[in-house]
């Protein structure tokens, strides 16, 4: 067995001590989360619900477009309308009457009632209503009711789920489960595959939300925001190894696994982190950005910390000097570069590579922070503080200077519109989010990729962290301009002569002259033997996985083949 005992104490300061009870406080955090929320049971519970009187939805968006019309199939009710403060533009082409829910008091029959229609925020909305004088007995929630979860009870049987995941029944095929409560991934599910055989392992997903987690390789149990089954499901499959992909709002499940009691060895992969990346926030800060309650925080942060000593192995985007970063006891740490494993320099790209004294043509890829939010959150200008430098490059006539924003959908409506106009006025060219091959084609015409250039924003996370940004620059063969705050990313930079390394805190003139006399061919072969690098490096962790935690070595489960 080599999940660790688990000592109980983590480390904690003034602003993250620990829960004093973790089981209590996870069962707290999951009231509500004993069935799915599944818009699939949401659509058969709500064409045969004991609904009566007439009914209003708040609010109007695509969930409550997707129920509409088993609602209005019905003939035993009287369907009134939508609440909703923006208009329920994704419900228009249903022509039904709107009201905001400052206004629904008063529009309230004697007989209606407000269906909640949500996924993520029933409390949240119900508590909008309440505050707006809508009394607590007229409000109905969908996934948190009783009805809705006696609906589900017989449907979502732990046995149940696993014969619709796996057809076949054979439980005892399974030898290995990866627990993903996260979209986002440092190993993808093709490297994954290459550890784990796909007939020998249980993809089972629990993001938090009920967020959906799929797979077009491995048999997928998504149990949509159910996340009390998961000590039944483990201890019904019994695999030798689970492999738990997470962030920061998914770590609390230790909690949950360690309930299940089964020898397994644990390989943590984690992709952002309570304990070294986000301490740029105050945890009043943290709340209000995320949402979350300040018992959830401290909870995902003890979580961590656990996870962090009881698994066997972990798996991170950083490497360098965890010891000295971390500050607590820690599991060996697999480093590992994301979306490196597949990637080259594209094929049929006329790359850039202007020689000493030419513009250079530079590109910064990041998911920027709404503008709205930074006066609120000022250490969320992590990345807004770059746009004022690469302005004044673009008026030296040393770079032309492109935005990609990965955090502006380009729709109408955008938050980032205004933003957007803002910074080509400043003479940077703008592009909202774009899928991410078409980003590496892109880059690829570019001379460098801006990862950052100015050390006056920091965390612990930059002494170790390798920026997804950067990966995406390497995949792409593009060299950097970086500064050496990202102690690890930097160094790999020097040792490959990829790039340009700044220190201190360099002039915009300063910056214009490095880039003038940099020889961008020579960058660019830098960055094609880091790219080469990188990937064997990543070939070399995942063989790691394979040949200690994939391969079969017998029956696991204390039973008879």
């Amino acid at each position: 067995m080599t999940m660790r005992r688990d000592s109980g104490s983590v480390r904690g300061d003034d602003t993250f001590l620990p829960p004093p009870d973790l089981d209590a406080t996870v069962d707290r955090v999951l009231d509500g989360h004993a069935v799915p929320k599944s818009l699939r049971f949401a659509i058969d519970f709500l064409r045969q619900a004991p609904l009566k009187g007439g009914l209003w939805v708040y609010p109007g968006g695509t969930h409550t477009r997707d129920l509409l019309p088993a609602l209005l199939a019905r003939t035993d009710i009287r369907f009134r309308g939508l609440v909703d403060r923006d208009g329920a533009d994704a419900c228009a082409s249903f022509g039904l009457p709107v009201t905001s829910p400052e206004r629904i008091a008063a529009r309230l029959g004697d007989d209606d009632q407000v269906l909640i229609s949500h996924l993520h925020y029933e409390a949240d909305l119900i508590g909008v209503l309440q505050s707006a004088g809508v009394p607590a007995e007229r409000i109905l929630p969908l996934y948190t009711g009783a009805d809705y979860s006696a609906y589900c009870r017989d449907r979502v049987r732990p046995e149940v789920l696993l014969a619709q995941a796996l057809p076949t029944g054979n439980l005892r095929q399974v030898r290995h489960v990866i627990l993903r409560s996260s979209t986002t991934q440092v190993l993808s599910d093709q490297v994954l595959a290459g550890v784990f055989p796909p007939d020998r392992t249980l993809l089972i997903g629990s993001a938090l939300q009920g967020t959906p987690i799929r797979s077009d390789i491995f048999p997928t149990l998504d149990l949509q925001g159910q996340l009390t089954v998961i000590p039944e499901i483990l201890a019904a499959v019994r695999p030798k190894t689970l492999y738990v992909q997470s962030t920061f709002d998914g770590f609390f499940q230790y909690i949950l696994i360690r309930r299940a009691g089964l020898p397994l060895d644990l390989i943590f992969e984690f992709w952002d982190s309570w304990l070294i990346g986000l301490d740029y926030l105050s945890l009043s800060e943290l709340i209000e950005y995320f949402g979350m309650s300040e018992e959830f925080i401290r909870l995902g942060h003890s979580a961590e910390s656990l996870l962090l000593q009881q698994a066997a192995l972990i798996v991170s985007k950083r490497g360098g000097a965890w010891p000295e970063v971390l500050r607590q006891p820690h599991a060996p740490v697999m480093e590992y570069f994301v979306g490196i494993e597949e990637s080259a320099p594209p094929a049929g790209v006329e790359m850039a590579a202007a020689g000493p004294g030419m513009p250079k043509r530079v590109a910064f890829a990041s998911s920027m922070v709404v503008p709205g939010r930074l006066d609120r959150f000022p250490g969320l200008r992590i990345n807004h503080e770059h746009l004022p430098l690469l302005a004044a490059l673009s008026r030296s006539g040393a770079a032309r200077i492109t935005l990609f924003n990965g955090s502006d959908t380009g729709q109408p409506g955008s938050p980032f519109s205004g933003f957007a106009a803002d910074v080509e006025a400043a003479g940077i060219a703008y592009h909202p989010r774009c899928p991410l091959e078409a980003l590496r084609r892109t880059l690829a015409g570019f001379d460098y990729g801006w990862v950052r250039a100015a050390g006056n924003i920091r965390t612990r996370d930059h002494d170790v962290v390798i920026p997804a940004t950067f990966s995406s620059y390497a995949s792409a063969g593009l060299p950097v301009v970086i500064h050496d705050c990202l102690i690890h990313a930097a160094e790999l930079v020097r040792r490959f002569d990829a790039g340009i390394v700044v220190s201190g805190s360099p002039s915009p003139d300063e910056i214009a002259a490095l880039l003038r006399s940099a020889d961008a061919r020579r960058h660019r072969e830098g960055a094609g033997r880091m790219l080469d690098w990188m990937r064997a490096h990543n070939h070399a962790t995942a063989d790691v996985l394979r040949i200690r935690f994939g391969q079969d070595t017998g029956n696991s489960f204390g039973q008879q083949e």
